[in-house]
């Protein structure tokens, strides 16, 4: 009986493993999903459906000023790489620090939570 009681908090232990980080990253979509109501007035988060700025569906990973159908601004233009994580998380922090003289009217996000919930958030819509 006692290997069994160990065999079955081994096995609540690894379950436990498994949910609690699903769990996690739902609350920080769901936050992520709150921040991004200051994006929303300029940004969709429909595939090709651009407003004052470029739509972000598909924004991680994707190749900056990649959308053949928005108009970046030079600075944009003239950058490199990708739109991945640590790019992200710098430009919405501060994004004239990142990219000087893009045309986002944002000051950024200080918070670093928030950052990475908005991006887990991003993360979850496709082009």
């Amino acid at each position: 009986m006692h290997n069994k009681n160990k065999l079955l908090l081994f096995i609540s232990s690894i379950i436990s493993l498994a949910i609690f980080p699903l769990q996690s990253f739902s609350q920080n979509v769901s936050l992520g999903e709150k921040a991004f109501n200051e994006c929303r007035a300029c940004h969709s988060l429909e595939p090709g459906v651009n407003l004052i700025g470029p739509s972000l569906a598909g924004i991680v990973n994707r190749q900056i000023a990649a959308d053949a159908s928005y108009r970046y601004s030079k600075s944009l233009k003239n950058a490199t790489g990708n739109w991945d994580v640590s790019t992200l998380n710098k430009f919405i922090e501060n994004p004239q620090a990142l990219f000087p003289g893009n045309r986002m009217p944002y000051s950024g996000l200080i918070n670093a939570a928030e950052r990475k919930a908005l991006i887990d958030y991003l993360m979850t819509f496709k082009p």
